[in-house]
């Protein structure tokens, strides 16, 4: 998930809907398979992640 992103509408969109879902997954009660300080690390990551996408300036559309 480290990968940056070009941030055209549908591919931050995409990547928020990705970041949301992964995030109700490890909140759920299994925890996505994750337990104790790897699943708070994992956690930790997709909102660290998230946030950098929500306060990145999106690049300017380019000219076909």
């Amino acid at each position: 998930m480290s990968e940056k992103l070009n941030l055209v509408t549908t591919d931050f969109n995409t990547r928020a809907l990705e970041i949301a879902t992964d995030l109700s997954s490890i909140g759920s009660l299994d925890h996505g398979g994750r337990t104790g300080e790897d699943w708070t690390r994992a956690r930790a990551r997709y909102i660290r992640e998230l946030y950098e996408i929500l306060t990145t300036p999106a690049d300017p559309p380019r000219e076909p």
